[in-house]
C-alpha cells in the first residue's frame, strides 16, 4: 500500500462520512479539501485496489466493509 499514513486518513474521512451520511458516497474533491491534499491519486487508487474503497463515476468514494474492518484494526 502507498503513504499508510495518508491512506489511514483517506479511511477515517470517508468512515466519518459513511457514519454522518448513512453509506453515502463522498466526492472526491471534498476529500481532498478535507485532507489538504491535491494529490492523493495514487492513494485513493490503492484503496480501490484493495477494495477498501469503492469508485463511482470517477467522482465519488465510500469505504467498504474491508475498508471499515482495516481502519478499525489500525486504530
Amino acid at each position: 500500500m502507498k503513504n499508510s499514513e495518508v491512506v489511514e486518513d483517506i479511511l477515517l474521512n470517508l468512515l466519518i462520512y459513511n457514519v454522518d451520511n448513512r453509506e453515502g458516497w463522498m466526492r472526491i474533491d471534498l476529500l481532498k479539501l478535507k485532507m489538504g491534499n491535491e494529490n492523493i491519486e495514487e492513494e485513493i487508487n490503492s484503496l480501490v485496489d484493495d477494495k477498501f474503497v469503492e469508485l463511482k463515476n470517477k467522482d465519488y468514494l465510500r469505504i467498504t466493509k474491508e475498508g471499515i474492518d482495516y481502519i478499525v484494526q489500525k486504530v
